[in-house]
């Protein structure tokens, strides 16, 4: 078995749904199901920081909504924080990345490329797993360079939303799909 046997098969997210949309606002979105703690220590954390508190921030949880809701919640959120760990794909990543939120987390391992790609458009900040103090630090950057730059980082969150929207597509998945059956098609006796 050589590296002509392996294939990368790309998971789709829906597009038509996890997209860009409305006005951002100064919330902070994360999803307490994976890692519950972590997430409500970081939300104290957070809640408790000056800048936090007069800077209008808030926080929301995402937990038990209807896709359509996770979707709106995303679209209208500046920040998801990512607590999967261990994570397979990183679904809510991309769901994130694709609505135009700045991520911030756990790569989960799974989640390793979704965070890399909001690295290579300066959207995002990977946390080493269990930093709990790393996931305030990243969000008190953010919150200066929006203060900085708004429109700079506008034009990195688009950018970014358009590649995982290209990336992650139906379309990228079953061009995928079709790569692979078709060098497994070449490799039967």
């Amino acid at each position: 078995m050589g590296p002509d046997r392996v294939s990368r098969i790309v998971n789709g997210i829906e597009t038509d749904l996890f997209r860009l949309a409305g006005t951002k606002q100064r919330r902070i979105a994360y999803m307490p199901r994976k890692n519950g703690r972590d997430a409500a220590i970081v939300a104290a954390l957070l809640a408790n920081q000056r800048w936090f508190r007069e800077g209008g921030w808030s926080l929301q949880a995402i937990d038990g909504l209807p896709q359509p809701q996770v979707a709106a919640a995303l679209q209208q959120s500046l920040v998801f924080l990512a607590f999967g760990h261990p994570e397979g794909f990183g679904l809510p990543l991309a769901e994130a990345a694709a609505c135009g939120c700045y991520l911030i987390g756990y790569s989960g391992l799974g989640g390793a490329e979704l965070l890399e790609l909001a690295q290579r458009h300066s959207a995002g900040e990977e946390v080493a797993f269990g930093n709990w103090l790393g996931f305030v630090q990243a969000c008190k950057r953010l919150h200066t360079r929006l203060g900085n730059d708004q429109d700079g980082l506008a034009r990195c969150l688009v950018a970014q939303s358009k590649a995982a929207r290209t990336g992650y597509s139906a379309q990228a998945m079953q061009q995928s799909v079709a790569i692979a059956l078709q060098r497994w098609e070449q490799h039967l006796p």
